[in-house]
């Protein structure tokens, strides 16, 4: 795999250990030693973040942290459902439904065959605990056209939701170039999406499944 970069950051840098292990670009890796990670083996509990890059057993590898970013992942076996809480599957660059005292490694902002890729917020917590309370939910939105420097809202009904939580969007897999989207919790169970046209003439982009995660606030 080439170099694996999360697809929405919220301020969390990345930091750097030692290989104790082959790793590839994209697997999830855990603590394996004094100073060192590896590939995160099924079910584990010391899982610390996703390798950034792939490392010769002995090297220094980058690891992005797990906790606040939308990282994209491998559905495993069976497959996983928006809004299932996921842990590391069979192997280190695979997430599967949590069970048992699994480490939980995030929250599924999409759906996903087994072998697809599924967005993934992470969020770790051992013994199958959430480190926040988390909720999702997802709507078929048609926005329509556009204006020019324009914007328009629609909202998805997220039940639980709460002015104040935190918002992170799942948009489509090819959201038009020339958008910008931010989302928000505008009243009880409802979450705003808006779209902004950042372009210079109008944009009328096709009805798409939108999803919304809510981070409850403390």
């Amino acid at each position: 795999m080439a170099d694996y970069t999360p697809l929405q950051t919220v301020n969390q840098l990345p930091w750097t250990s030692t290989a104790s292990a082959s790793i590839t670009g994209g697997q999830l890796v855990e603590v394996t030693g004094s100073g060192s990670v590896g590939p995160a083996a099924a079910d584990s509990q010391r899982v610390v973040g996703v390798a950034a890059h792939d490392t010769p057993n002995g090297a220094r590898v980058t690891v992005h942290p797990l906790a606040g970013l939308v990282h994209e992942l491998v559905a495993g076996a069976g497959g996983v459902t928006a809004g299932q809480a996921l842990k590391v599957g069979a192997s280190a660059g695979e997430v599967l439904p949590l069970s048992g005292s699994a480490m939980r490694v995030g929250s599924a902002l999409t759906s996903a065959a087994a072998g697809a890729k599924v967005q993934v917020l992470g969020g770790v917590a051992a013994g199958g605990a959430a480190p926040a309370t988390t909720l999702f939910g997802s709507a078929n939105l048609n926005f329509g056209s556009i204006a020019a420097a324009g914007q328009l809202e629609l909202t998805i009904t997220v039940t639980g939701a709460a002015v104040g939580d935190a918002v992170v969007l799942a948009p489509p897999a090819a959201p038009d170039a020339g958008l910008v989207w931010a989302g928000r919790v505008s009243a009880a169970n409802t979450v705003t999406v808006r779209l902004v046209n950042v372009m210079a003439a109008p944009i009328d982009p096709p009805a798409a499944t939108w999803g919304a995660q809510v981070i409850k606030a403390a």
